[in-house]
């Protein structure tokens, strides 16, 4: 399935993607509002040559979407016409999501593909920074350690017992808000990194 215009331009704005959300919709407005972007970021956007589409495969109830997505959609909203976003759901658009898998082969929300006016491919942006992956793993394997009878390093949460899952996730979650903001400062990075090459390739 080829990304073309006709296709980005079918999916949802990013006004119509929050008024259909049923989980966290509350969360992601505040997210939005709460970015870490800064004015000198704003201003580098801003500044930049060429239209950037980004296509976003996401669900509503994901907590990596619930705390990146937020930042790419408050950078849309304060660039004008520099960015354009359109969101699909994943689990509607199962064929979109495959042509995007981690290096592991895995396909993990949220993916954002970012292509330049002509539809040509800037980069891409799956599931979480860079910085963020490593220190998840490492938190995984830490875990395992003091915890083997939940399972052993490097398997992944999907393949958890629900008990193994849940005790996980009791963890993971306070962890992870503690590192958010750095995280999204990653993020931001990465965003402007994308830019930069979307106004060498202009």
């Amino acid at each position: 399935m080829a990304v073309t215009a006709a296709l980005f331009e079918s999916g949802m704005t990013m006004a119509e993607y929050h008024a259909q959300m049923t989980q966290n919709k509350d969360e992601f407005a505040a997210n939005i509002a709460n970015a870490p972007v800064s004015a000198d970021d704003l201003t580098a956007f801003a500044a930049g040559q060429g239209q950037i589409n980004a296509l976003v495969i996401t669900e509503d109830w994901c907590g990596d979407s619930l705390a990146h997505l937020p930042v790419l959609f408050r950078i849309a909203q304060e660039t004008g016409d520099r960015f354009a976003v359109r969101v699909f759901k994943r689990d509607e658009h199962r064929d979109l999501a495959a042509q995007f898998p981690m290096a592991t082969g895995r396909v993990a929300i949220p993916i954002i593909v970012f292509y330049d006016a002509a539809m040509h491919g800037l980069g891409q942006f799956l599931e979480r920074p860079e910085i963020a992956h490593r220190a998840v793993a490492l938190f995984m394997e830490e875990f395992f350690v003091q915890h083997p009878t939940y399972g052993t390093p490097g398997q992944p949460i999907s393949a958890l017992s629900p008990e193994a899952r849940q005790a996980v996730f009791v963890e993971l979650g306070p962890w992870r808000k503690a590192r958010l903001a750095e995280w999204n400062r990653a993020a931001v990075a990465q965003f402007r990194e994308i830019a930069g090459d979307a106004t060498r390739s202009a």
